[in-house]
């Protein structure tokens, strides 16, 4: 994909490549975008996950990528940050918030490590979970 490209054709590509089903199709765009050589852009992978995320065999599948990869080939905090973010403010299932908070107890000491907004998330994850409570009594 590098080159010259069209930067809205490139994130309509990238709009199209992310709502793919197919969880194999999924995690090889997900490991492309972080290899060295990679072909897709730094400034493109934002609109990926976010493409990705917007469906549930893609945010299930990104979810399982990060918790695989959260320390070994995925790179630097603020990405990872970024990403744990989206699922605390995407989560809206139990399964999911339970998933993400398991994924947070199981990984605190590397988090707060690396970390310094692991409260932040915490706490997101506490708004999401009142939210909910909130729209099931109504």
């Amino acid at each position: 994909m590098k080159g010259r490209y069209n930067t809205a054709s490139i994130h309509r590509i990238l709009d199209g490549l992310g709502t793919c089903q197919d969880p194999e199709k999924l995690l090889f765009l997900l490991d492309e975008s972080v290899a060295e050589d990679s072909a897709i852009r730094k400034a493109w992978k934002r609109s990926l996950y976010g493409a990705i995320g917007r469906t549930v065999v893609g945010r299930k599948t990104m979810f399982n990528w990060l918790v695989d990869n959260f320390a070994d080939r995925i790179g630097g905090a603020n990405f990872n940050v970024m990403m744990v973010k989206g699922f605390a403010s995407d989560a809206n299932s139990d399964r999911e918030i339970g998933d993400l908070e398991d994924f947070l107890e199981e990984r605190r000491d590397d988090i707060k490590g690396v970390f310094q907004g692991v409260r932040t998330l915490e706490q997101g994850i506490d708004q999401v979970k009142e939210l909910k409570k909130i729209s099931t009594s109504i």
